[in-house]
């Protein structure tokens, strides 16, 4: 059955459309580096991380950023970045790491091509990920935008 459900998350395709988890011993590491000055734009959306029982997913590359010139894409599960293993790092410290790169990045990551998502999230007209208005509205009383956007772990870099 095709949008299996796992845990809390359903499972995207860069496209959008509902698919089965993935099974990511089945995707082989790939590598990709570069060097680039401070002050350069990562440009890399990023969602996942250990408290959320999730790797650390790609779910958005930014044109003309770092993040496109190193080949990434959507649905790209980050293994290490600079030797750093992404396995088991929580979200907080996966993009605090992200960010601290002042140099070079050394990325390996499996083109999973598939992402963790919220069943009520829905893809927006920017090709971005967000919530559906009404799991907003529901959780704009409890909580402001910006804990639930952490709650969803996603991070714009």
């Amino acid at each position: 059955m095709v949008g299996v459900q796992t845990s809390e998350w359903v499972w995207r395709s860069r496209e959008g459309g509902l698919v089965n988890p993935p099974h990511l011993d089945s995707y082989r590491h790939r590598y990709a580096c570069i060097d680039f000055l401070p002050g350069d734009r990562l440009g890399l959306t990023v969602r996942g991380g250990q408290e959320f029982g999730l790797g650390v997913f790609v779910t958005g590359v930014d044109k003309d950023s770092i993040a496109e010139a190193l080949g990434l894409q959507e649905g790209d599960l980050l293994v290490s970045v600079n030797g750093k293993p992404f396995s088991n790092i929580c979200h907080k410290e996966a993009v605090n790491y992200l960010l601290s790169c002042s140099n070079r990045l050394v990325i390996m990551y499996q083109r999973v091509g598939a992402f963790p998502c919220s069943p009520s999230e829905q893809l927006t007209s920017y090709g971005h990920w967000m919530p559906s208005e009404r799991a907003l509205d529901t959780l704009a009383e409890e909580r402001s935008l910006d804990t639930l956007m952490e709650e969803r772990s996603l991070d714009h870099l």
